[in-house]
């Protein structure tokens, strides 16, 4: 039982500090969940030395070329191509987090264009607040005043109990190797 309450408990306290926090990252201005933010925050600084090349503007689609990065896993330099009316790129990223990636970021600045389109609304700080906001949870009754418990009950199963003291041993000793 104890258990039980711990958990209804944290659930509630999880959903309603995500809902205040939610909320008041909408008051400062954030039309983006904090985590789509961020996301977005660190693929912008990796546009810096993208060399964008419009292949077909009418199609929006265009080649991004990456500087290299010696500190990077991927140790950059390489071309990835962006449709952007059918949010691909090659990387897979806007199409995994559906965010805009470093490199959708850098067709857009090359374009003039506002690269926050491309989020997905999922990640909209509106859809966070509706989605912490509409489960609601009613507190717990007393003991007492739970209603009887008709369904199957579960008995110990005795033959399955371990004895008293310490259990016995059943590995295989090999030799020992000087």
């Amino acid at each position: 039982m104890a258990t039980v309450m711990t958990t209804f408990y944290k659930c509630v306290e999880y959903f309603d500090d995500r809902l205040v926090r939610s909320m008041q990252f909408k008051a400062n201005g954030n039309n983006f969940s904090l985590f789509a933010k961020k996301k977005y925050d660190r693929w912008n600084d990796n546009t810096i030395g993208h060399n964008v090349i419009v292949i077909n503007r009418a199609a929006g689609l265009y080649e991004v070329h990456t500087p290299m990065n010696p500190t990077s896993s991927y140790k950059g330099n390489h071309k990835h191509t962006v449709e952007l009316p059918m949010h691909r790129c090659t990387c897979n990223k806007i199409q995994l987090w559906k965010l805009p990636c470093s490199h959708v970021i850098a067709v857009c600045k090359k374009m003039r264009l506002d690269p926050r389109q491309y989020f997905n609304k999922y990640w909209s700080i509106d859809t966070t607040i509706s989605m912490y906001g509409s489960l609601t949870f009613k507190p717990l009754p007393d003991v007492p005043y739970w209603p009887p418990y008709n369904g199957p009950r579960v008995l110990l199963d005795t033959e399955r109990l371990r004895g008293r003291g310490r259990p016995r041993v059943n590995r295989l000793r090999t030799e020992r190797l000087a």
